[in-house]
């Protein structure tokens, strides 16, 4: 909502300073230039924040669209036509993909810039045109104008020198090239977010507020690289995000990358490890979605799984080939399909319809984390919202009967994260397993596919009273 009202006040304005930076401002100014363009065609009778929510939704949509044949053309510049074809048809159904590709949220539009930024790397490589790793620069600028993170796509650009020479010496031109483009790198981040040159002190104090929630986590629940071994994105989000059949061919695909391609299989091994380890390193991981801050990850992962795919393919078992080809897409397909298929049947929606239909009016209920739970009517019921540390702290049947509330509401994303690591609040975890434990559960409520992304979250019902 913050950011569709931010697009909006762009367009009835004019005025192109956001005031806003907990994040770049590419989005918010394509989501502007789509909300316009689409007012102008008739596609949306009047510009309101539900216009601008969805053109942001579309700007999503599209990038990640786009993203797909840059999939391809990576994977056959640097194998084959048919590494290309298998990793893009992959990627296209891939659950995290899909999702990133329809919020209103940076992941997508980042994920298109930084496959750009490499692909201009390889094309410079197969051409001999060291010159074109400036637009690779300009480009970088603009995936680090998507998400600070995209800053991360200058790895592309400095591994090209060894990509093109294929030894332990870099060549000399793509170095020295290579060394230029960095000068084009803030040129495109400034073309794309210029307030933050030209409002930099909102700017600052937004990008330290933003580094400082990577570093405190979510409601202070720090889950580090080092508490997970490093293995968090792993475990949970790749698995999710590409299908663990996928994730396995892809750990086969780099090992005959490294074996057989040498310096190739470094440098899609060195951009997978770009962006999974520092999405390691922060510590904002718990729910909701930490899943999208590897989604850049999963093109590399898919042309690693085609990579083996096509490897049993040239060792003239076709018919295992094909197999694998058919998992690759079928497994993120049906996940997918399964996903979007809750959509018009969120938990969300449902625990509301419930709680109408069987809740006496009038009654009075805490909601946690209320963005992530139902949005019960409140001409029905009192609703109290729960959102501080302190509120969780003091969740005692005592406390909550003191203040006359009925009945408590729970959502997954807010209680999860609370189980996921010691460094959580372990009164307010105590507080969450009294109330799973002891409490009266009158409804719960989840999908067949789980939560995911924000969608779907496990809603649990409870009665305050004896």
């Amino acid at each position: 909502p913050r950011k569709a009202s931010i697009a909006l006040k762009m367009v009835l304005t004019g005025d192109l300073n956001p005031n806003y930076f907990l994040h770049p401002t590419l989005l918010l100014y394509l989501t502007a230039l789509f909300g316009k363009l689409l007012h102008l065609v008739g596609f949306f009778t009047e510009l309101d924040s539900v216009a601008m929510n969805l053109s942001g939704r579309l700007v999503s949509a599209t990038f990640g669209s786009l993203a797909l044949p840059l999939v391809f053309l990576i994977g056959r510049s640097l194998f084959s036509s048919r590494v290309g074809l298998i990793a893009s048809a992959g990627f296209a159904f891939a659950p995290l993909h899909v999702t990133c590709s329809r919020y209103f949220k940076e992941d997508a539009l980042l994920t298109f810039f930084v496959l750009l930024t490499v692909w201009l790397c390889v094309r410079a490589v197969k051409r001999d045109r060291p010159r074109d790793l400036l637009l690779a620069g300009f480009v970088a600028g603009l995936a680090s104008s998507s998400k600070y993170s995209g800053m991360l796509s200058c790895v592309a650009i400095g591994l090209t020198p060894w990509l093109k020479s294929r030894s332990i010496l870099p060549d000399q031109r793509f170095f020295l090239w290579g060394i230029a483009s960095a000068i084009f790198v803030p040129v495109g981040f400034i073309i794309a977010s210029p307030y933050i040159v030209l409002n930099y002190e909102k700017f600052y104090n937004h990008f330290t507020a933003e580094q400082g929630h990577m570093l405190t986590g979510h409601h202070k629940v720090v889950i580090s690289g080092a508490s997970q071994y490093w293995m968090y994105h792993f475990s949970r989000s790749i698995g999710a995000g590409a299908t663990w059949p996928v994730a396995a061919l892809a750990v086969l695909g780099f090992g005959i990358m490294l074996r057989s391609a040498g310096v190739t299989g470094l440098y899609l091994l060195a951009l997978f490890c770009a962006f999974y380890f520092p999405a390691e390193a922060v510590n904002a991981k718990p729910p909701p979605q930490p899943e999208r801050y590897i989604l850049p990850c999963l093109p590399f992962l898919y042309i690693g799984a085609a990579v083996a795919v096509d490897s049993f393919r040239q060792m003239g078992a076709s018919i295992i080939a094909a197999t694998l080809t058919l998992i690759i897409i079928v497994f993120p397909l049906y996940r997918s399909v399964g996903l979007a298929s809750e959509l018009t049947t969120d938990t969300r929606v449902l625990m509301r319809d419930w709680v109408t239909q069987n809740i006496p009016k009038g009654s009075k209920i805490l909601v946690d984390a209320q963005a992530y739970s139902a949005f019960l009517p409140p001409d029905l019921f009192t609703i109290q919202p729960m959102w501080s540390i302190p509120q969780r702290q003091e969740m005692s049947k005592e406390n909550l009967k003191a203040q006359g509330i009925n009945y408590i509401l729970l959502t997954s994303p807010s209680y999860d994260r609370y189980f996921l690591t010691q460094s959580a609040d372990q009164l307010i975890r105590a507080r969450f397993e009294d109330i799973f434990q002891n409490w009266v559960l009158v409804k719960e409520i989840k999908s067949s596919f789980g939560c995911y992304g924000f969608s779907n979250p496990n809603l649990r019902l409870y009665k305050v009273e004896d």
